[in-house]
């Protein structure tokens, strides 16, 4: 559990607390162990990151082939979404893409997981804002996680807008065509 303790100097700081029971053989309590370790720095730099990702319109996310692990709130603002609700399921996320995208997208994702590689392309968002097309350029390395050898991909997503009421051509970010 996280929470703010105020010091002599009257100031808060950001306290992650774990506790555990520690038992006589018999299963009687005999007393709480536990420890606060001061996250002050952590938390501010969560803080620093999601003022910066809001003010560059920059989302990150991570996921693996059963789907989304993480969507930062900006991400949610991005897609038009509630940020307080869940990340999306790839169907779901898939849904949200340009309908002339959607191919191209979902077959760039199951490429990646085939061929254990990252991506970088360019594609056009359903108008979810009045008036206006979202572009979004994405970006993503794979990780592979401990003794599992499971698959990751961690990423980011910005976004631009355009008056062209118009669909996105997908292009690669890195120069080439990108459905290679």
């Amino acid at each position: 559990m996280s929470f703010r303790v105020r010091n002599a100097q009257g100031t808060y700081r950001w306290f992650l607390s774990r506790v555990e029971p520690l038992q006589a053989k018999d299963g009687t309590l005999l007393y709480w162990i536990g420890i606060n370790l001061d996250i002050e720095e952590r938390k501010q730099a969560e803080l620093y990151l999601a003022e910066g990702q809001r003010l560059a319109h920059t989302g990150s996310w991570a996921f693996n082939a059963a789907g989304f692990e993480y969507w930062s709130s900006e991400l949610f603002r991005i897609h038009g979404l509630d940020p307080s609700g869940k990340a999306p399921t790839l169907d779901e996320y898939v849904a949200l893409v340009h309908p002339e995208d959607r191919e191209f997208v979902a077959e760039t994702i199951r490429k990646m997981f085939a061929e254990h590689r990252g991506f970088d392309f360019t594609n056009a968002l359903c108008g979810r804002m009045e008036r206006f097309v979202a572009y979004v350029a994405l970006a993503a390395r794979r990780l592979t996680l401990g003794r599992s050898r499971s698959l990751s991909v961690q990423g980011w997503t910005s976004r631009s807008t355009t008056s062209d009421s118009g669909a996105a051509t997908p292009r690669s970010l890195s120069g080439g065509s990108p459905k290679t």
